[in-house]
Formats: structure tokens, C-alpha cells, sequence
């Protein structure tokens, strides 16, 4: 057809009215397309996308580690088929079993996670641990609104105190009042407390602003062979009222604190063991090993079987500081250091040889322990057995960051807390040393089925700004991750700033934690 036909039959059709759009408009269109708005994850930001989600099962799509090494997998399974002559072998019946299943599906449905369902698991607890200049003590405060008003009541510390009196009744329940406001009749049976709190005690009581702990580490543990490694106090509430002796003298100096949890460590060629005595209403213990080549610690709590990844290895030079612990739940396929745990004889010991010690028959002869708990045993070990001690190539290659291999690291479930030291993340810097600074986060979740822990809550029970709101099992696994936090700091060389810490990740020692290196994935670097 001639072009001046083509031109004739379209002269009477309406041309659409298409508005005119710029570049930079129809940038800002593709970009924010209907696509792309409804999808949670590609509009999510990178930086949040590398922390622990909200809840636990937001890990499973959201956590980019967790979705990326499960892809890695899943990756590396599909490539490993088998070759045609097996194929043949193969029953057809046997097919799905072998070749279909989905080995890296999660077990969200399956699991018990501290004896709950993971789909429980709805609040992230992040506690905070902060230092205090020159004494050198360290606090775990149970969110970042506690630690902040724990430094403003520290402030006006004594500014408060002029004005008032802290007194208690016969039954011993504590009051403040105003100075010169006591009447003789009140002074009866009423006593005058002179100690000095951390806070004032009406904050005190309802838990607002005061730390969950004070860590003291007795450094004589290294040298003593009783001594414990690290002492965990808590802070009460509530404290008892004063005790004096005879001369007026006061009697009790940790009237704030008692002795929560107490850490005894044994170093052995292939492993480290922790000993951690809880004391609480109903006391218990729990024993953690660390493998000596490899960087992570096992643990058993509440019937759950927990892995603690990040951890030193032995090495013949410093090595590097990890600043980040990842804690997850081991494989249900895999074994743990903490499966089939035995009473390891005692060994040769210099001190009862110096002493002579006689031992009759009786005490010669190996008792019973099979009616104990394993963390009851005297001398705990893991099985000389176990998989993991007795895997020579990764107890040769994989433990110093020579080797791929990281089969340790669980792939069924994503972490389930984290330790992070104040390295990792972007922090406000000053020149001039604080009084109290942070240094870390603790970040571990717990169930909140109604809703009704939340910070500011009037009830104490359930605010997230109070001691009070925190749960027993938040308080062992905080114990737990700092003590390993101080083993990595006593065992390599924690650089002073991040910058420090990037130029020597960058120079590519990652013999610390080969399970938690950088690894390249794409355009970007992410913790696997």
C-alpha cells in the first residue's frame, strides 16, 4: 500500500493523549512500580536485612545470610546429580526419596525451641553491655532506653540524695521520704538506710534504669585452679534492709547484688569446657564445650541443642577479634559436642603426687554415674567418639582457615541470637572518654503471644525497659555469650577502633571465625 493510503485511512482515528515524562521521571516510575512496591524483600534495606528480623520466623525470607547460604546450598545440590549408570540403578519408587526431597526445607513446623514453637518466638530482645571508664566495670542493661536512663539517674545521683531519706518499715519494705518530714512516732520501728544505691530506689523498684548485671572477672583464675572464671551479679529489685553489728558498723556489702551465675572453665587438648552454676529459685547448671580447632562452642539448654558460631581458635600467632557470635540450633542431622557426654578419668595430677595421697580400693574403683546429669558429672567430657574430635582433616586444615569445610555451621534453622560488639555497627564516636560507654548488644528472642511486652508498659512485669520483664532463659544465654565474648577478648587482639578491624579483614585474616568470614556474594560483602 502506497504510503499516502497508509497516511489517508488514519487521518480520521483520535490519537491517544500520552503526556510527556521526563528522564528523571520515568526513573522514579520504574523504580517504584507495583512490582517492586508489593514485595517486602526487594524493598527492604540492605543494612536491615543483615540484622536478626523482629521474629524469629521473619529470619526464614528476610535474613539475607540465612536465604543466601540456603540458595548456596540448595545450588550445590542441584549441580551433584547423579550420573546416568546410577540413575539406572535407582527403584523407581526410591526416586522422590532420593533425588526430589528438599534436604535444606525448614523444620519451623517440627522443632522446639526452648520447649515453644519457633512461630511463638515473636519478640527480639537487645540488651545492651556497657563499660565503665577507669573502674573498668561492666553492665548489661535490658534495652537501650534502660542504659539511657541509668547514665541521666547516675547524673543526678547526688543532687536526689540531699533532699530525701531512704527508710525501712519493720516488715522491711523500703520508702523514701523527705528530709525533716519523720515524725517521732514513724522513727519507732522504722530504719534508716545510710548504704549508697546505683539508683535511686523508688527507680530501683520498679526495675527502670538498672542494670541486669555486674560482671567481675577474678583474672587469678588463671592461675588458681579453683577460682572461677567470671562471677555474674544481679541486681535486685528489691534490697534486703541494712544490717548492723554491734559497733554500729554496717555488715553486709553487696546489699544490691547476689551471685546469679558463676563460670568455671578447664582447658584440654581438644576442647574447653565451661561449667556455668545458676543460682535461682531452683538451681541448675549447665556445661558448654569449645572446640579447640574449630570456632564454635556447643551447649544443651532446655532440651534444645545450641551452637554458639565466631568463636577463637587455638593458633600460634594472635588472632584476629570476631566481633559477632551468631547462635543457632544444631542440625537435627548433625552431631554436637555435647551428644553423649562421659566422666573423663582423672588424669595425672602434680598436686595429689606432691602430697602423697594414699587412695584405698574402694576409692580406686569407678563409680556410677549413670544416675547423674551430665553437667552433675565431676569431670564432664564429650565422647571420644564423637564425630567432630575424631574428624582428622578438619581437625588438621579446618580449624585454621585453610579449608572450605563448614559443615558445622547448621543450615536448618537461622540464628537465634547474636552477640555483636559495638565494632560491627555504627555507634556515636567521641574524643573525650565517657563515663559509661557502650560496647556490645546481646540480641536473643522470646515469646510474646498476647502483645504485652512492650516497652513503657505501666506493669513492670512487661516492660521491656525493666529487669523485670526479662525471662530466666534471656538471662542464661546473656551469661553464656559473654563469657565467650570475654574468652575472644582475652585470646586475640581486639583493635581499639572499626577501622582497625576492616583494614584486617580486608588483609584477609579470617582464621578467627572461618564459619562467620566475609564472603563475596554478588556486588556486596555479607557475614555467611
Amino acid at each position: 500500500m502506497p504510503s499516502s493510503d497508509v497516511l489517508a485511512s488514519h487521518e480520521n482515528e483520535q490519537i491517544p493523549n500520552i503526556p510527556f515524562v521526563s528522564s528523571d521521571e520515568y526513573e522514579l516510575s520504574s523504580a517504584t512500580s507495583i512490582a517492586l512496591s508489593e514485595s517486602d524483600t526487594l524493598n527492604e534495606d540492605r543494612s536491615q536485612r543483615l540484622d536478626l528480623q523482629e521474629t524469629f520466623n521473619d529470619n526464614f525470607d528476610h535474613y539475607l545470610p540465612f536465604v543466601l547460604r540456603r540458595l548456596r546450598l540448595r545450588s550445590l545440590n542441584e549441580t551433584a546429580q547423579p550420573s546416568p549408570d546410577v540413575q539406572d540403578m535407582v527403584d523407581y519408587d526410591d526416586q522422590p526419596t532420593i533425588n526430589e526431597e528438599d534436604i535444606y526445607g525448614t523444620r519451623e513446623n517440627e522443632v522446639s525451641i526452648l520447649g515453644v514453637n519457633p512461630s511463638s518466638l515473636n519478640l527480639k530482645r537487645r540488651f545492651i553491655i556497657a563499660e565503665e571508664f577507669i573502674k573498668g566495670t561492666t553492665y548489661v542493661f535490658p534495652s537501650e532506653d534502660s542504659f539511657a536512663r541509668f547514665k541521666e539517674l547516675r547524673s543526678a545521683h547526688k543532687k536526689n540524695r540531699k533532699g530525701s531519706v531512704t527508710l525501712f518499715d519493720k516488715v522491711g519494705n523500703p520508702k523514701i521520704v523527705a528530709t525533716g518530714s519523720r515524725s517521732k512516732d514513724d522513727e519507732a520501728g522504722e530504719i534508716v538506710d545510710p548504704r549508697n544505691h546505683i539508683i535511686p530506689l523508688d527507680q530501683k523498684l520498679k526495675g527502670v534504669g538498672l542494670p541486669l548485671f555486674k560482671v567481675s572477672v577474678p583474672y587469678f583464675s588463671n592461675f588458681k585452679k579453683n577460682a572461677p572464671y567470671m562471677v555474674f551479679h544481679k541486681y535486685k529489685e528489691l534490697p534486703s534492709p541494712p544490717n548492723f553489728d554491734e559497733n554500729g558498723d554496717l555488715i553486709d556489702n553487696e546489699f544490691e547484688t547476689f551471685q546469679f551465675c558463676t563460670v568455671y572453665t578447664k582447658r584440654y587438648q581438644e576442647v574447653k569446657r565451661y561449667l556455668f552454676e545458676f543460682n535461682c529459685e531452683e538451681p541448675f547448671k549447665v556445661v558448654a564445650f569449645q572446640h579447640c580447632l574449630k570456632p564454635f562452642v556447643d551447649f544443651n539448654y532446655k532440651n534444645t541443642r545450641f551452637r554458639v558460631i565466631g568463636t577463637p581458635v587455638v593458633s600460634t600467632y594472635a588472632s584476629v577479634y570476631n566481633p559477632n557470635l551468631k547462635l543457632l540450633i544444631v542440625d537435627s542431622s548433625k552431631p554436637s559436642l555435647c551428644d553423649s557426654i562421659i566422666n573423663k578419668k582423672p588424669g595425672f595430677e602434680i598436686s595429689s603426687f606432691m602430697k602423697k595421697k594414699n587412695k584405698s580400693k574402694k576409692e580406686d574403683q569407678q563409680e556410677d554415674y549413670s544416675m547423674l546429669a551430665p553437667e552433675e558429672y565431676p569431670n564432664p567430657y564429650p565422647d571420644p567418639g564423637n564425630p567432630l574430635l575424631r574428624d582428622e582433616f578438619s581437625l588438621l586444615y579446618g580449624g585454621l582457615g585453610y579449608s572450605n569445610n563448614r559443615e558445622y555451621i547448621p543450615d536448618e534453622l537461622p540464628p537465634f541470637g547474636e552477640f555483636k560488639d559495638c565494632l560491627a555497627y555504627k555507634i556515636k564516636m567521641s574524643l573525650i572518654p565517657k563515663k559509661y560507654s557502650e560496647v556490645g548488644r546481646v540480641e536473643v528472642y522470646q515469646v510474646n503471644r498476647n502483645h504485652e511486652f512492650y516497652p513503657d508498659n505501666p506493669n513492670d512485669n512487661y516492660n521491656t525497659n525493666s529487669t523485670k520483664s526479662v525471662t530466666l532463659d534471656n538471662l542464661v544465654i546473656n551469661c553464656i555469650l559473654m563469657t565467650l565474648r570475654e574468652t575472644s577478648v582475652r585470646s586475640t587482639a581486639r583493635p581499639s577502633s572499626q577501622s582497625v578491624l576492616l583494614a584486617s579483614r580486608i588483609g584477609g585474616y579470617r582464621q578467627s571465625a572461618p564459619g562467620l568470614g566475609a564472603a563475596s556474594f554478588g556486588d556486596f560483602t555479607l557475614l555467611s
